[in-house]
């Protein structure tokens, strides 16, 4: 069950708040050491290939998908976000 379906399951509904983060080769690593957090081979993959790249890119990436889960979170309703590093 996803939060959004979780939250309305409950007695007393309250607006949910998102916390976003860039998604780097290095975060994704350290994440994965966390327990109950994981990023997927394929997303491994694709980290890694953007910082071969360059850094820049790879920053840039982490920054565009940060705007996509942004938009998510609106069109799905959350009242709002916080997010972690700069967006530039």
């Amino acid at each position: 069950m996803d939060a959004l379906g979780w939250m309305a399951s409950q007695e007393r509904p309250r607006p949910l708040l998102a916390f976003v983060m860039g998604l780097t080769k290095s975060r994704a690593a350290a994440l994965n050491q966390v327990p109950g957090m994981s990023a997927t081979p394929w997303m491994l993959k694709v980290l890694g290939a953007e910082t071969a790249v360059s850094k820049a890119y790879a920053h840039s990436q982490s920054a565009d998908r940060r705007g996509l889960q942004i938009i998510g979170l609106w069109l799905m309703r959350y009242v709002g976000y916080s997010y972690q590093g700069s967006i530039l």
